[in-house]
């Protein structure tokens, strides 16, 4: 059986809702289970809340859990499953692109009973890598010139017009 977690208010749910089912995991959001866990609740409230109604987990972008005692505390007597989206700031499509990419592997991982933490985070931000400076490469490992392999590979100029 699939785990089932709660989906926090910061995932947006009209890209949830688009994907339709997720087979490694059930994907319920916060204001689904209960709209009164979105407004003036503690995050261990809802860490408790969500164990009472037995879910297996509770996904969110808020990382500033992870420094509060009393949240950590309830994570682990609850048990829970507690996935956090950390380094995408208030941009809700990252923190669900995120989600998705690792969702497969936790949900996998994910055992009721035994409280789990998992931080995913973006890939490190880098600039753009200059076509040519690879193609160089590839002609090095060829062992030819750059030049003379594009002379080879490349598409006659009327196909791009």
């Amino acid at each position: 059986m699939s785990p089932r977690f709660a989906l926090d208010q910061n995932f947006p749910l009209n890209i949830i809702n688009a994907l339709g089912h997720i087979p490694e995991a059930d994907l319920v959001p916060l204001q689904q289970i209960d709209p009164a866990l979105t407004r003036r609740h503690e995050d261990w409230e809802i860490l408790l809340e969500l164990y009472k109604q037995g879910y297996d987990g509770f996904i969110t972008a808020d990382s500033s859990m992870l420094a509060l005692p009393k949240e950590l505390a309830v994570l682990i007597q609850t048990r829970l499953t507690l996935v956090v989206a950390e380094g995408v700031g208030h941009d809700s499509i990252e923190a669900t692109g995120l989600l998705l990419i690792h969702l497969p592997h936790i949900a996998h991982q994910s055992q009721p009973g035994l409280p789990q933490l998992w931080r995913v985070r973006p890939p490190r931000r880098g600039n753009h890598l200059n076509p040519w400076d690879r193609f160089t490469e590839v002609a090095s490992r060829l062992g030819v010139s750059a030049n003379s392999l594009f002379q080879q590979e490349r598409v006659p100029d009327s196909f791009l017009q």
